[in-house]
Parts: C-alpha cells; sequence; structure tokens
C-alpha cells in the first residue's frame, strides 16, 4: 500500500528538480551576468588590486558552481519519503509531514512541506510525473505527521475546553486526592527537591512496607494458572496443536477487526506502524519458514539458519514478509495478495504445521519451532492492539482492567537466584544460560504504579522541571513539547483518556500505561525511588507468590538489554542480537499480551522512547 492514496510508489518517481524551461531561463541570465561582469572588469581592471580581482574571481568561481548544481538538481519520490539533491540537499521521510499544499512557481509548481516539528521544506519538480506526484501529495488530508496518530502527551488538543496543561507550574489539581494525602510540595534548589526520602515523604512515594516475602519451600504460590496461561514451553504436541489453532483465532478476529475499521486496510507510514494485511501474511510466513519449509526442523535451538528451503506455498514469500530483509517502510508499497487470499493461505500453512507436528513426538528440540512460532504469533496479536490503539480504532475487547488503591510495598530479603531459564521445555536464546545472581535485600511496590501516582507527578509541574529528566529524556520531551502522559488530557478540569478512538473520563485507580522509560525514571526520582533490575524484579515475582501482582502492563526495569554470559544465538538471528545494547528490559505482561506469552522469566525489550506500548512501571526504594 502506498503512503500517498492514488500515487503507485513500488518504483521510485525521479527527474530533475527544475524544468527544461527554468534552466534554459537560468542559463540566459547566467549568460547575461557574465557579459556584464566582462564588461565591468574590463572598464575596472586597471583601478583594482590584486586582491579585489581574487574577491571577484571567487564570486564567478560561487555562480557558476551554483548554476552547475542547479543544473544536476534531483528529485526523488519514493517509499520512504521525498528527497532533492543538487544545490541544496533535503530529505523529509513520510511520517514526518504534517501538512502539504502547492505554490506558484514559474512556469510550475513547487511543493511546499510543513513538517511536525514547525519547519517547512520546498521541494520542486521538472517534469510532469513529479507535478502530478505532487499534487496527490498536497491532496492527503492535512493533520498530525503521516495520519491521525494521537496526542503524545502535550496536554489538551485544540478545541477541549479544559485548556492545556501549564508548563510553566502546576496546573489547578483534578481528580486528585484529598488535599491532606496528596505528596507535599519540596521548594526548589531545596537537597530534597533533587532526592526524595521514601520514608521522609510517605506521600510522594505512596506505598509502605507490608510483608517480608518468605522462599523456599515456605513461600505462597505462584500466580494463578488462569492469570499465567497455559505452559505452552513445555505443553505437548496435543496440547500445542490446539494452542496454535487459538492463537490463530485470535489472529483472524484481530484482523476482522481491522477491516471493519478500515475496508481499504490502509494506514499511515509511521514508525510504530505496519500494514495489517502485511501483518497477517507475516505472522503465516513466519510459521511456514520456521517449522514446514525448515529441513532442520528437529533439530530445534541447533538447526541451521541457512539451511536450504523449498519454495513457500506463496511465490515471493520471502521477499514479502521477511522482516529481516524487507525495511519496515517499504513494506507500505508491496505486492502482497489480497485479504482473502493472505487468510486461506493461513488455512493452508497451519494445516502443514499441525500435521508435521502430528509426528514429531514429545522431544524439546522437535517441538522448538512449533512453540517458536506460537509465541512469535502471540507478540504479532498484542502488537495488532497497540497499533489500532495508536490510530483511535477498537479491537474486539481484551481483558478487563484491574482497579486497585494504593498498594503496599513489599520486602524481599537477601538470597542467591539463577536468573533466566534453566531444565528442559522452551526458551527464547536471551533467557540462556542461567545466570547466578546474588541481590541485597531490598523494597519493591506489590504492583505496578497507578495512575493516581503517576498524575500527581505530572499536577506538580513534573514535565515542565528538567531535574526530575535524564538527558535523553530531556531530548524526547523537547523533541515532542510533551506535556503529559500520550493519550491522556484535561478537559474541563477532569483527567481523560483516549482509548479506541473516543475520550472517556479517566479512572485514577487504573494501572499508568504508554509510558516511556523517561517517564518512568522521571517520576522516580521525583519521588525518590528508582526502577527494579530485572533480576530484582523477578526474583520478586518468582519468590512473591499471589502479593506481587503482575501481568497488567508491561513494566521497565532499569536493566539495559544485553547478553546473559555465555550467550549463543538461536537460528531466528534477527530476535535477539540486533537490539543489544540500544532497547531496555521490560518484564511481566499486560492486559493486551495473549496468555501464551505470561512467564515471569521472559524478556521484552523495546526503545526508551516508546510510549505506543502497553506499558508502566512499579518502583523500589533506594
Amino acid at each position: 500500500m502506498s503512503p500517498v492514496p492514488g500515487l503507485d510508489l513500488s518504483q521510485p518517481i525521479s527527474g530533475p528538480a527544475y524544468s527544461r524551461g527554468y534552466r534554459i531561463g537560468a542559463s540566459v541570465v547566467l549568460v547575461l551576468i557574465a557579459v556584464q561582469a566582462w564588461r565591468a572588469w574590463d572598464e575596472m581592471a586597471p583601478l583594482l588590486n590584486a586582491q579585489a580581482g581574487w574577491v571577484l574571481g571567487a564570486g564567478a568561481a560561487v555562480l557558476i558552481g551554483s548554476y552547475a548544481l542547479l543544473l544536476r538538481s534531483t528529485t526523488v519520490i519514493d517509499a520512504t519519503g521525498l528527497q532533492q539533491t543538487g544545490l541544496i540537499d533535503k530529505k523529509i521521510a513520510w511520517n514526518e509531514i504534517r501538512q502539504a499544499r502547492l505554490r506558484g512557481f514559474g512556469f510550475a509548481r513547487r511543493l511546499v512541506v510543513s513538517t511536525g516539528y514547525g519547519k517547512f521544506r520546498a521541494f520542486y519538480g521538472g517534469t510532469p510525473q513529479l507535478q502530478a506526484a505532487f499534487a496527490a501529495i498536497a491532496a492527503r488530508p492535512a493533520g498530525p505527521p503521516q495520519g491521525r496518530i494521537p496526542p503524545r502527551g502535550d496536554g489538551t488538543p485544540p478545541g477541549c475546553p479544559g485548556g492545556p496543561l501549564n508548563p510553566a507550574g502546576p496546573p489547578p489539581r483534578a481528580n486528585s486526592p484529598a488535599e491532606g494525602r496528596h505528596p507535599a510540595k519540596v521548594p526548589r534548589g531545596s537537597p530534597q527537591s533533587r532526592r526524595v526520602s521514601p520514608r521522609a515523604n510517605p506521600e510522594r512515594a505512596g506505598s509502605s512496607v507490608s510483608a517480608v516475602l518468605p522462599i523456599g519451600p515456605d513461600a505462597p504460590p505462584r500466580r494463578p494458572s488462569a492469570t499465567a496461561g497455559p505452559d505452552v514451553r513445555r505443553a505437548g504436541p496435543a496440547h500445542l496443536a490446539a494452542q496454535l489453532g487459538a492463537v490463530r483465532q485470535l489472529t483472524l478476529a484481530l484482523f476482522a477487526g481491522w477491516e471493519q475499521a478500515l475496508p481499504a486496510l490502509e494506514v499511515p507510514l509511521h514508525p510504530e506502524l505496519n500494514p495489517p494485511l502485511w501483518e497477517l501474511g507475516h505472522v503465516g510466513w513466519f510459521q511456514e519458514f520456521w517449522t514446514t519449509r525448515n529441513p532442520q526442523w528437529r533439530r530445534g535451538a541447533a538447526a541451521d539458519p541457512q539451511a536450504a528451503r523449498p519454495a513457500p506455498r506463496w511465490p515471493q514469500a520471502d521477499a514479502l514478509y521477511h522482516s529481516g530483509q524487507v525495511p519496515q517502510a517499504a513494506r507500505w508499497t508491496l505486492p502482497l495478495p489480497a485479504a482473502a487470499t493472505t487468510r486461506a493461505l493461513l488455512a493452508q500453512q497451519l494445516d502443514d504445521c499441525l500435521a508435521l507436528l502430528r509426528g514429531a513426538g514429545d522431544d524439546d528440540a522437535a517441538l522448538y519451532f512449533f512453540r517458536l512460532a506460537l509465541l512469535h504469533e502471540s507478540m504479532h496479536a498484542e502488537a495488532a492492539r497497540y497499533m489500532a490503539q495508536a490510530l483511535g480504532i477498537a479491537l474486539p475487547e481484551r481483558a478487563p482492567r484491574r482497579r486497585a488503591g494504593a498498594g503496599a510495598a513489599l520486602h524481599v530479603p537477601a538470597q542467591s537466584l539463577a536468573l533466566g531459564q534453566a531444565g528442559g521445555g522452551f526458551a527464547f536464546d536471551n533467557e540462556q544460560p542461567a545466570q547466578p545472581v546474588t541481590l541485597a535485600s531490598f523494597e519493591i511496590d506489590a504492583q505496578v504504579r497507578r495512575w493516581r501516582d503517576f498524575l500527581a507527578f505530572v499536577d506538580d509541574g513534573g514535565y515542565a522541571e528538567p531535574q526530575w529528566w535524564s538527558a535523553a529524556g530531556r531530548a524526547w520531551l523537547a523533541a515532542g513539547a510533551r506535556r503529559a502522559p500520550r493519550y491522556l488530557r484535561r478537559c474541563d478540569g477532569q483527567w481523560q483518556e483516549l482509548l479506541g478512538g473516543r475520550w472517556q473520563r479517566l479512572d485514577l485507580e487504573l494501572p499508568a500505561c504508554h509510558l516511556s522509560l523517561h517517564e518512568a525514571q522521571a517520576w522516580c526520582a521525583w519521588a525518590g525511588r528508582r526502577l527494579p533490575t530485572e533480576a530484582e524484579w523477578e526474583c520478586a515475582a518468582q519468590s512473591g507468590g499471589a502479593r506481587f501482582v503482575w501481568g497488567e502492563v508491561w513494566e521497565w526495569t532499569a536493566s539495559a538489554f544485553a547478553p546473559y554470559a555465555g550467550f549463543v544465538p538461536h537460528p531466528y538471528r534477527d530476535y535477539s542480537e540486533p537490539w543489544f545494547g540500544t532497547h531496555q528490559v521490560l518484564r511481566g505482561a499486560s492486559l493486551a499480551t495473549p496468555p501464551w506469552l505470561h512467564d515471569a522469566r521472559f524478556r521484552n525489550f523495546y526503545l526508551p522512547d516508546r510510549n505506543d506500548l502497553y506499558a508502566g512501571f512499579r518502583s523500589c526504594a533506594r
């Protein structure tokens, strides 16, 4: 699908930036200037010294060089955006364009583009093809960059009577706790404004120690199985086959929701999105690629990913759906099969997969790729939900959100544990090998932070106070002019959330969600607390039993995504290794996460800037 309706970008559109008439006119002007300059030089040469001669010569060289670059200027329009080279190099991606307008320019028209950052850029097209493409681009509806992407935490959009948040200080409080329970104000510049002890200011931290978690044989039971989900990592062929069928039903139900909301299945080109039709074909391709087309599927994690494979059911499927080889921005212009054809392919791919699974036996290696396919499809099911939320689309209902009041903190005693997966069953490569870790005692929230907790930080002017933010966080704030969490606004003195494309009153007892790592870190700095490391999180989840509640939102941790010592990549090479060192670990699960992915040792990972995910946080005492 093209990022511009009606414009075929399967092949780049390119040509001279300036028309032939314009170039001829510029040539005539240059000749006239040269003639006049020569005459002036001839008359004034006896009066000029050598230095003046050099200056005039340099000016002539600049003029001639600029003319040469003008003649060579080229404009290119492709799946990634617009680019012009030559006299002035300029480039803009589709997701940066807020508005485009045609303006007169000699005998042609130029395209003036407004970006989401308050800048304007003009592109010139010297061919009829470029001019027609400019007209198609200008005909797109104006709005946020590349389509209807809801606000990213800029307070209240225009038109809401509540007015925007005041970046210079705390706005009037609404939906806030009783005044006696509201976090105390701390004088600016005082030592406490930089580090607040949760014991000295318990109202700001909003927690208190309630219990010591027993460990070993006396520990309370793990989370109920209804919350943890079926243990597909150790499932045999029969149970695994049933779950593969169940996750496929979920995939098709979510896709039907996309079709109902967007019959043309066209979504804007944006780094956070993928075309829904591409997503559907990709999960079927992935299953086929690693199971029925994989000649070494019985070897599991020891299989050679480069082993020669038979052809896919759909010709050129590898060129369409291989995420490691097809750039994200190119997926909008691929010649994908139609939705009905893609659904039929998925049915055939699942039948082939289940037929192969029936003869696999109970060996973990032989079941490895079937389990991988199930978990991979589960990840894309959640991605379908947060992409729909970004576009204001309501997909079939997920699990209801859990309300909770102020949660107690839990004290975890010092102990040693094995971090990661050990023993039989399935494990992702980044979960192995299990690492011996020794932890000092620590205090951790029993549940994730609620909106009541986080909005106290917003009400206290937290988004306008650089002292609470890291350098990366300040840059992230400035880039988006953010003054509040994504999908929230204040209207008529009340906080509202955008859910499924509709604004509704925010329930302050729900988990704070759609937060970036920067926002989680800033709240912790303001409250005098910190994020847990992933080792602390896993320890609390394993030893805390039912009192350690998780599974409401993905939870940012203080740990960068890095390999465990002794890491060996599995055949799906694109899963972990390319992202070490740039991404941050999240633990747990969200209410949009299919149950098959629920595992306390699972390491999710995303860039710190991402706030479209169902992500929040819990905190630890410093």
